[in-house]
């Protein structure tokens, strides 16, 4: 059984998914949108209607399957080996491949700089988004809404250095007809503006769209 929680427009949603015996394939057989803090007590009280519901051997089930957060592994711990006690506990792969994709994130600190900044630039801001959009159209480029990075979920972190890499030389003549006293702007104008560092931050995001396709792959078989 596998239990997630995620947050969703603000707001905790919790998915249980059932995962038979020599099956491949999960089932969602629970979704649910609490009002009250998700804790663990509340993921044992919902493990327990689950299996209640489903008519489930609590003694059959094995696996306990949740990303690699402590407090998911006290929760288990304190709560659940009462309720399923032959089950262990096991860390979701495609977290674990997260984990490790988390290194090659961490190799390209000016690309972090960088998508970091971007994103703080147009964050709650509708007027900059907007104003960044109407320079690419002035110049023939529609659509390109910019792309930002989820810190947990490192695809969106290929995705962003994919639509920046396309926007790069753009983004630059952006940013220095931007007039604001905000720091993300102050350092992006810096960062740009040091041929050094620019060159860089380029070169990464160009190595970076070579490896994504491959990286995105190996994600997709998770």
């Amino acid at each position: 059984m596998a239990v997630d929680a995620s947050k969703v427009a603000h707001k905790h949603c919790m998915s249980t998914v059932i995962i038979l015996e020599e099956s491949a394939k999960g089932m969602l057989v629970d979704l649910d949108f609490p009002r009250d803090s998700m804790d663990g007590k509340y993921i044992a009280r919902l493990m327990k209607y689950v299996m209640g519901f489903y008519e489930l051997d609590a003694h059959n089930c094995i696996e306990f399957v949740c990303d690699g957060h402590s407090a998911n592994r006290r929760t288990f711990n304190q709560y659940l080996r009462k309720i399923i006690p032959n089950a262990t506990y096991m860390t979701c792969f495609a977290h674990m491949w997260n984990n490790v994709h988390k290194d090659f994130i961490d190799s390209m600190p000016q690309i972090n700089k960088f998508l970091s900044l971007a994103k703080m630039l147009f964050a709650n801001s509708d007027q900059r988004v907007l104003a960044w959009q109407l320079f690419l159209e002035d110049r023939g480029i529609f659509k390109a809404r910019p792309v930002f990075y989820v810190a947990s979920r490192w695809s969106t972190w290929l995705k962003s250095g994919q639509y920046w890499l396309r926007y790069f030389d753009h983004f630059s003549e952006f940013i220095d007809e931007v007039d604001s006293a905000a720091q993300c702007i102050s350092e992006l104008k810096v960062l740009l503006r040091d041929y050094r560092q620019s060159v860089l931050v380029k070169f990464q995001l160009i190595l970076l769209a070579i490896l994504a396709i491959p990286l995105e792959s190996e994600l997709a078989k998770c």
